[in-house]
């Protein structure tokens, strides 16, 4: 998913859980952090995940959280963006190794619902739209999950 996604879907979710706006922006940034090592290189450009990114990475990252949280309260929050990443991550069709760092075993490429996809029209989102071209992979533009996401919040805020 892109960083959009990630961040409204964030939002949405932590909008039920706390009312505080700046609150839920700060924490929502949290899971666009969990991207960051897409910045280094080393890797082809459709194989970026690390085992950080995969259920055990965030499961640690989420235990230092509630550790934490026991003197602090509302970092327990924080926990949402970081699910909410994975989860996401796990709807696209690009693979995943969700025992890692322990296992190989790998969610394959193709398995999911959404093709990685921006308004914005980056260099990332025009390689993917060649390679499920080339490889014949099938889902739907997470854009349209975009729209989704900013209709949801805006429901959100007028019934709330």
């Amino acid at each position: 998913m892109n960083w959009l996604n990630h961040f409204l879907f964030s939002f949405f979710l932590l909008s039920f859980f706390q009312s505080n706006f700046l609150l839920n922006l700060l924490f929502s940034s949290v899971s666009l952090l969990l991207d960051l090592d897409h910045l280094f290189k080393g890797r082809k450009w459709y194989e970026k995940r690390r085992w950080t990114q995969e259920p055990f990475g965030i499961f640690l990252f989420s235990l230092i959280i509630f550790i934490s949280s026991l003197k602090f309260p509302s970092l327990i929050f924080l926990i949402i963006p970081l699910v909410s990443h994975l989860f996401l991550d796990y709807l696209c069709i690009y693979k995943a190794f969700p025992l890692a760092p322990f296992s190989n075993l790998e969610k394959k490429e193709g398995m999911g619902i959404f093709i990685p996809d921006d308004f914005f029209k980056s260099k990332g989102a025009e390689l993917w739209r060649k390679r499920v071209k080339v490889k014949g992979l099938k889902g739907i533009s997470e854009n349209y999950f975009t729209i989704l996401l900013i209709v949801l919040i805006y429901v959100q805020n007028l019934l709330f």
